[in-house]
């Protein structure tokens, strides 16, 4: 898509007209969305994402273009009227924009373009809107990390010239973490501490680490950006998943063993095969039928030869695990509550 040409440059508006002297870190933000780029922010609580961030990124967007369209969504109709929208309602009486209309939760400009808020239960409003060279679109999302996945479905139908999500961070799971990890390399990503925030004292960072403890969920997703898992029931955290294939172990090679995840549902069914710390996943595919099923992975394990060790959950019966060792003579290790 070709980007439209801005008038003023993000970084002179934001600093000229609307008096605003970002730190470094506001902007590299700032130019990563006005240049077109996907940006994801996750930023230390009370950083200033949304008065520094997002509301100049509207402004910005419809003092250029009298025609955009910005549309924006946050974690509740509360804080997107309380924070997003006062903070633009702070420049309704700046000369540059004394002809646009300042309502509750919408923006006007005298030629038409608009600034709106689209509520969380309101998904299907935020459907629809497609760039154009005159009209650009640029979708806002703020607290993204408490923004229900189908918000996020219906924007991405739409053909957006700019897009921002803004938020602090939580629990690992969900469309904003998403973008941040598993689809990072299609986001301009920027992580934000509160140790680079000057307004934030380092007292208060210091009261927090003492009274929570810095490992803590509660310091690192306030003052380190971090998301983290609170799963009690995950054998091995997602987060230390995440940090294992970003940092990945030197290889020390060891028994080679093989485990099968079944599934005859809407989830697949995933055969990995391990090499001392090293492990790989060798399929995964769908399959309703329980014994195709075991029919498939049957097959796949004989022609990869990983027949020697085998585990699996206990998703199948000790008949149906049988039934891939009845051709051909194979080491089936059942999880001790079903080899009783």
């Amino acid at each position: 898509m070709d980007r439209p040409h801005a008038r003023y440059p993000v970084l002179e508006f934001t600093e000229s007209v609307l008096g605003i002297k970002p730190y470094q870190w506001q902007r590299e933000t700032l130019c990563h969305a006005a240049c077109g780029h996907p940006t994801c922010l996750v930023a230390a609580n009370g950083s200033g994402k949304t008065s520094t961030i997002l509301a100049p990124l509207a402004l910005w967007c419809l003092f250029n273009w009298p025609l955009a369209r910005i549309v924006v969504t946050s974690a509740s109709w509360s804080q997107l009227r309380k924070q997003f929208f006062d903070s633009i309602r702070l420049f309704r009486f700046h000369p540059f924009f004394r002809k646009w209309t300042f309502n509750e939760a919408e923006i006007r400009s005298e030629a038409g373009g608009f600034i709106i808020g689209i509520s969380v239960d309101e998904a299907g409003r935020a459907e629809g809107y497609h760039s154009r060279s005159d009209s650009p679109v640029m979708i806002l999302a703020d607290e993204a990390k408490s923004i229900d996945n189908g918000v996020f479905e219906s924007l991405a139908r739409c053909s957006a010239a700019f897009i921002c999500y803004a938020s602090s961070a939580g629990p690992a799971l969900g469309t904003f973490y998403a973008c941040l990890t598993t689809f990072r390399n299609f986001w301009a990503c920027i992580l934000v501490k509160s140790s680079e925030c000057p307004h934030i004292s380092k007292e208060s960072i210091e009261l927090d680490r003492a009274m929570w403890g810095e490992h803590s969920p509660q310091f690192r997703q306030k003052h380190l950006a971090e998301f983290t898992a609170e799963d009690d029931e995950a054998f091995i955290s997602m987060e230390t998943v995440r940090g294992c294939m970003d940092n990945p172990p030197v290889f020390s090679a060891g028994r080679s063993s093989t485990f099968i995840d079944w599934s005859t549902g809407t989830d697949e069914t995933v055969i990995a095969a391990a090499n001392g710390n090293r492990i790989q996943i060798v399929a995964a595919f769908r399959e309703r039928d329980a014994v195709q099923c075991v029919r498939r992975v049957a097959s796949i394990l004989r022609e990869r030869g990983l027949t020697s060790f085998v585990s699996a959950d206990a998703k199948k019966s000790t008949q149906e695990y049988a039934f891939i060792a009845q051709r051909r003579p194979m080491k089936i290790v059942l999880p001790h509550w079903q080899s009783q």
